[in-house]
């Protein structure tokens, strides 16, 4: 199972509709994709379309703990959220509740045991040092890249996310188990493989009730929007 994808064609060529029942999530891989001014030109760039504006006419706060938001004319009429990792530059947006989006290249030379001790969950890390050996860094990625979502979609924080929500990957399930103090609140969880060694986190807060669908898009850096083939590997509903 994929991500929908759309056919080839240039952005600049019409408007977008705002999605009101799915998450539209674009991708870029380009050398400086995920550069300051690269990334804010992208943002944009996409936004404008949907908003049915021109990309100068955007206006954009940040809260608290940074997370960045529209402002003005624009303000609530969608929520969007950004990630980069290397080339890759990633934005989700949705009318549907708030979203965060994490992506994040598996490597193998971090110590990841000793993060997983210091940083998860006493039950993450019981399932982390349970795993064969050549399955340990997919789980530790899997967890880190939902983690930095939540907090994203929630409006936190890593720090106050990291060791108070965890997450089990199995057979395609995402489980997500809270600790006792921390109020239960509706999220939806999805992983993604963009391409071999690299994790995709999705998470909306709100919207439930209602079939989300995902549907993903390339974005070149001519502003040309190409199909992409993201596959689904995990899904799952929190509380």
């Amino acid at each position: 199972m994929t991500a929908s994808s759309a056919n080839k064609s240039s952005v600049s060529e019409r408007f977008l509709p705002l999605p009101h029942d799915g998450i539209d999530l674009w991708l870029c891989k380009a050398p400086d994709a995920s550069g300051r001014r690269t990334s804010e030109s992208y943002l944009r760039c996409i936004l404008a379309r949907y908003l049915q504006c021109s990309p100068e006419a955007l206006c954009f706060a940040r809260s608290d703990v940074g997370r960045p938001y529209l402002q003005g004319a624009a303000e609530g009429l969608l929520d969007f959220n950004l990630s980069h990792s290397d080339d890759y530059w990633l934005l989700a947006l949705t009318c549907l509740g708030q979203v965060g989006v994490d992506i994040e290249r598996c490597d193998n030379s971090r110590p990841l045991e000793r993060l997983a001790n210091r940083f998860y969950t006493a039950a993450e890390a019981e399932i982390f040092a349970a795993l064969p050996l050549d399955r340990r860094a997919a789980y530790f990625f899997d967890c880190w890249t939902l983690k930095e979502a939540l907090a994203k979609a929630s409006g936190s924080t890593m720090s106050a996310t990291v060791g108070s929500a965890g997450f089990s990957v199995d057979s395609g399930q995402i489980r997500l188990f809270r600790a006792a103090a921390e109020e239960a609140s509706k999220q939806q969880f999805w992983l993604f493989e963009p391409e071999t060694d690299w994790h995709l986190a999705l998470c909306l807060q709100g919207g439930l009730e209602a079939q989300v669908q995902v549907n993903a898009r390339g974005w070149g850096i001519d502003g040309e929007v190409s199909s992409v083939s993201v596959p689904l590997r995990a899904h799952g509903k929190g509380f």
